[in-house]
């Protein structure tokens, strides 16, 4: 009796050696090993390596203790293979020899339960906010917090494919998941980590999932990983974007790093390009040269830094110029690029282009004109070399080139060019290209574009609207007349076309209303006047009902002038009864 209760101490005072992996309900062990007895009993080798002691000494080739008891062994219980358990629990074997020496035993293996609640899961990430580029340490600690030790635990993290894994250390890698798999002991503690680096932007979690006995957890922790180009922040500044040609312009712009405190503490590293015409003097920059037309500059800003540059230039000619402007932010290995067009607007040096065209209503085979002059509107500068060519594309239209003009002084007008061309039954254009320098030497160089609108077959007729007047100068702004509608009688019928023309300054239109009520005023007035003419007045009859041979008539040659003769009262009144034209009296 004392000898079975000192062998029931010793079992209790064997420490307790825990295996490395849970034994789960659907894996079977079976060691299929011989142990030789020893002093100490028989064990089990589980297929990991460990080793649970089952038994001590045998008494009459039975196990001291009844394993249909079942025996307790750390988080584990061993119980005699019978009926009595559901085989699916797992089973381990112990063998050893017929000779007394070895003995075969079948043992049923139980887990107890254990609460996967009591499994900590810790994150620790060095930045939970970084730009693309940067790299982020992650550190997990997993803490066995149960009263017994754990077997197969795994705890798997799953990285978004916006990052790179560069590093792990203590787990080990499976495609996009890091992962640690082992045995905790009562209260222990394991550590693995990891380093990842941002490739493009994101704004979520980072899953980490524990697994124990079927049972999973989830463990999140938020992050985000910003494109530069939240922090670069560039502001174009012009002073005017519309600038006379002898005037001087200026643009400016800065560059911010909007980061702040929550945000990484990378300085961005600042390349700033800027492109401009060769049609633009610079008088002054705070940018380098970088090359022809080309100003480059570098910086580097910190947080809620500022820098700005800004160049001084006139230009050369009018016309539309383009800038180009670029600047990069790089962190780490991650860039930002800002891109932008500025444009500035030269306008004419007050030169117009007039016209004149003929008619409102045109037919096919129709002649019509255009006259074209200049006007230099500058009251100051005079224009030389100038020279103007009309082209069309239509062979239709008779076309003159204007030999060119030596000089126009300021405030004048020069008559340019007759345009004079034959309606045809499609629409053309014509073109006026006008090349000038000014008193400065500066070249000038501007195009305007004429169309002729035309109906679509020669049994068409179409009205239009033409303007007459002149062109702005370069200081008023366009004048749209659009949707003008023109009616067209075809043999199909009647369609309305809508026209959009652009004219550069208020023009007089003709009204064809008008100009038909003009006409039909005419027509009655002469008709009027026709039947005035052939109006008789009572008492007198026309000349063509006079019987001639009843009348005498003296030439001017019967007399003689220079004669003395004096002339009687006789004579008078026989030289009256003569001539007289008077019509006969009545009921003669």
């Amino acid at each position: 009796m004392v000898k079975k209760f000192l062998i029931l101490i010793v079992l209790l005072l064997i420490p307790v050696v825990y295996a490395s992996e849970t034994l789960k309900k659907e894996d079977w062990y079976d060691t299929s090993k011989n142990y030789t007895v020893d002093s100490l009993g028989f064990r089990v080798i589980f297929s990991s390596g460990d080793v649970e002691l089952v038994q001590v000494k045998l008494l009459d080739d039975r196990l001291l203790v009844p394993l249909s008891d079942c025996k307790t062994l750390g988080s584990y219980k061993f119980c005699f293979d019978d009926t009595r358990f559901d085989p699916h629990e797992g089973q381990g074997t112990i063998d050893y020899g017929t000779d007394k020496e070895y003995h075969q035993v079948h043992l049923k293996i139980y887990k107890n339960e254990v609460d996967i609640i009591d499994l900590g899961v810790d994150h620790l990430f060095s930045k939970e906010s970084v730009i693309i580029g940067d790299p982020i340490s992650v550190k997990v600690t997993i803490t066995n917090n149960n009263d017994v030790a754990l077997y197969d635990v795994k705890v798997v993290e799953t990285i978004p494919d916006s990052f790179v894994i560069q590093s792990f250390a203590g787990s080990s890698r499976i495609g996009d998941k890091i992962q640690w798999t082992g045995k905790l002991e009562k209260g222990g503690t394991a550590i693995f980590s990891y380093n990842l680096i941002g490739t493009k932007e994101f704004s979520g979690k980072i899953n980490c999932t524990s697994y124990l006995d079927n049972k999973t957890v989830q463990y999140s922790t938020k992050i985000d990983v910003k494109d530069p180009s939240d922090f670069l922040k560039v502001t174009p500044i012009w002073i005017q974007n519309t600038i006379d040609q002898f005037e001087e312009g200026t643009f400016s712009f800065d560059v911010l790093n909007a980061m702040n405190d929550s945000d990484t503490e990378s300085r961005l590293a600042i390349d700033m390009q800027l492109k401009i015409p060769e049609s633009m003097r610079l008088t002054s920059r705070t940018l380098s040269t970088g090359g022809r037309g080309v100003l480059t500059e570098k910086a580097s800003l910190g947080q809620g830094e500022k820098i700005t540059h800004s160049i001084r230039f006139r230009p050369d000619y009018p016309g539309v110029m383009k800038m180009e402007l670029s600047v990069d932010a790089i962190i780490n290995q991650a860039k930002a690029r800002y891109d932008k067009n500025i444009t500035v607007i030269v306008p004419s040096e007050g030169i117009s282009i007039l016209q004149q065209r003929s008619k409102i209503t045109y037919v096919p085979g129709d002649d019509g004109w255009i006259n074209l002059s200049i006007w230099n509107r500058d009251k100051t500068n005079d224009f030389n070399d100038v020279d103007v060519i009309v082209i069309s594309n239509d062979t239709v239209i008779k076309v003159i080139k204007h030999t060119p003009f030596n000089i126009i002084k300021s405030d004048e007008k020069l008559y340019l060019a007759y345009v004079g061309f034959t309606v045809p039954n499609r629409s053309t254009t014509i073109a006026v290209n006008l090349t000038f320098k000014s008193s400065k030497g500066m070249k000038f160089s501007e195009e305007k574009i004429f169309t002729i609108y035309s109906p679509e077959s020669n049994n068409s007729v179409m009205t239009a609207s033409w303007d007459i007047g002149v062109v702005n100068s370069s200081k008023q702004s366009n004048l749209t007349i659009a949707n003008t509608s023109s009616t067209i009688d075809t043999k199909a019928g009647k369609k309305t076309v809508t026209v959009t023309d652009k004219m550069d300054d208020p023009v007089q239109i003709m009204n064809l209303r008008w100009v038909l009520i003009g006409g039909a005023l005419i027509i009655i007035m002469f008709f009027a006047v026709l039947g005035w003419m052939k109006w008789k007045k009572p008492g007198y009859k026309p000349l063509s009902d006079i019987d001639v041979d009843d009348v005498e008539i003296n030439s001017l040659a019967d007399n003689d002038i220079g004669s003395k003769e004096e002339i009687s009262d006789d004579n008078i009144k026989k030289s009256q009864k003569r001539t007289s034209l008077d019509p006969p009296k009545k009921g003669k």
